[in-house]
């Protein structure tokens, strides 16, 4: 085993290699094959020695990316409102408040 080992790696190696690069359409998982030649210098029916599949967990929720979501969704459309609502009870148009709620969304 040594010897043919030894001379797998003393002549040349073709090596053929692809996958898609998202993992996103591997589906099932990516399937690698190591193969030899039957014979010395010939490449053109090699012997599969190993195959090995690899597979990945879907993705799972987080506790944080729904605490980003409410901060998201507080900045985005909270304080507009608290805004346009601050300055309509302040007899004001949005303009007059306007260097006010850039400073309160500085913070």
């Amino acid at each position: 085993m040594d010897s043919a080992i030894n001379k797998l790696f003393a002549s040349n190696l073709e090596e053929d290699q692809s996958a898609e690069g998202d993992i996103r359409y591997w589906g099932n998982g990516l399937t690698v094959e190591f193969k030899i030649p039957r014979s010395e210098g010939s490449l053109s029916d090699p012997v599969t020695i190993g195959t090995w599949t690899v597979t990945f967990d879907s993705p799972r929720p987080s506790i944080f990316s729904d605490i980003q979501l409410g901060i998201n969704a507080h900045i985005n459309l909270d304080l507009g409102v608290a805004a346009v609502e601050t300055a309509r009870v302040q007899n004001q148009t949005i303009q007059d408040i306007h260097n006010d709620f850039n400073s309160i969304n500085a913070i």
